[in-house]
């Protein structure tokens, strides 16, 4: 067999865990006159590409951005700023609809006055990729594991497991793919060749694999027949050398993501009273987390602050000493006359 026959099926996964040397750094100050404050810095190494995918709000109009490089070049940054002018603003333009294997943003800032305060709440979610629900996590972790992903707590077996799952779902992408060109083209339905069950013990003997290309073949023709790992074969290696197919294209394109890690720091107005954050200096609440904290589950930072209302305070006393003088001026009257 030939080097790159099937190796296009198992090529985009080691790109895609290589590209988690990406960094965001994302600041968010919100004023208590409205306004809000957005910084996004994105920064990767200069040689990865594929850089519209920098900032899930930084393709919109209004972001003032800057590029540089590093003295040697080999690191780029991106920063991104833009000022919203109303908390309404940033609630429409943040919410990021996006899908595939894409993190949905959802931003929302609120204002409330109470009287002598004004509150201010602060929530920013990730929602998971859309593409993980068709393989379900829970096939792969047990109800412990899956609390321990949700905690982040890091451990390496863990995370060798969780690059199993993800290369499972790669491998589902272009099966999908490749069984509507073998019907298309060959009149064959893989998938009534081989159950669920059995595709998803396919996904995970090809994902521990060393991707050797006699391994490979060897695991193919416990589940297919000569014929029919013959022309997966010939399927792969045909769209390897003409990269005519868009679907592949579109899979290779895109299936990295908005990896890799994150420092989201908001700050908010006045007071900090309560955050999901363990850091928290000041009126500043800070996260950090990489993709494995929202790719397979939501993760939601919030915070609340509060805000003295000075002018409340001044004409609320201003009232009290006019009720209190309505009060005892009569007395004052009568004193006087006596």
């Amino acid at each position: 067999m030939k080097g790159k026959i099937v190796f296009k099926i198992f090529m985009m996964m080691t790109l895609f865990f290589l590209s988690s040397c990406r960094e965001y750094f994302i600041t968010t100050k919100i004023n208590s006159d409205g306004t809000v404050e957005r910084t996004v810095v994105f920064k990767e190494d200069n040689n990865t590409g594929n850089r519209e995918l920098r900032g899930t709000e930084m393709n919109k109009p209004g972001w003032d951005i800057v590029t540089s490089l590093d003295s040697s070049n080999s690191k780029i940054t991106i920063t991104g700023k833009r000022l919203y002018s109303s908390y309404d603003e940033v609630n429409g333009e943040t919410t990021n609809p996006y899908n595939f294997s894409k993190p949905i943003l959802d931003v929302k800032i609120e204002k409330h006055f109470r009287f002598f305060f004004t509150y201010y709440t602060y929530k920013e979610s990730y929602m998971p990729y859309e593409i993980y629900p068709k393989i379900p996590i829970n096939k792969f972790f047990t109800s412990e594991e899956l609390s321990k992903i949700k905690e982040n707590i890091d451990s390496s077996w863990i995370k060798q497991k969780l690059d199993i799952y993800d290369n499972v779902i790669l491998f589902d992408r272009y099966f999908d793919v490749m069984e509507e060109s073998m019907l298309n083209n060959y009149g064959i339905i893989i998938s009534k060749l081989v159950s669920k069950d059995k595709k998803l013990e396919l996904f995970i003997e090809l994902a521990k694999s060393n991707k050797k290309d006699e391994e490979i073949n060897s695991i193919l023709k416990k589940y297919f027949d000569e014929k029919i790992t013959r022309k997966i074969i010939e399927f792969f290696n045909n769209n390897e050398k003409t990269d005519k197919n868009e679907k592949l294209k579109q899979i290779d394109d895109t299936y990295s993501g908005y990896d890799g890690s994150f420092t989201n720091n908001v700050i908010m107005p006045g007071i900090v009273t309560s955050s999901n954050s363990k850091e928290i200096e000041g009126n500043k609440v800070s996260w950090t987390f990489n993709q494995d904290r929202f790719k397979f589950f939501d993760y939601t930072m919030t915070a609340e602050s509060r805000e003295v209302n000075t002018w409340v305070i001044i004409i609320s006393g201003a009232v009290i000493l006019l009720i209190v003088l309505g009060l005892l001026l009569p007395k004052l009257r009568k004193k006087t006359i006596i």
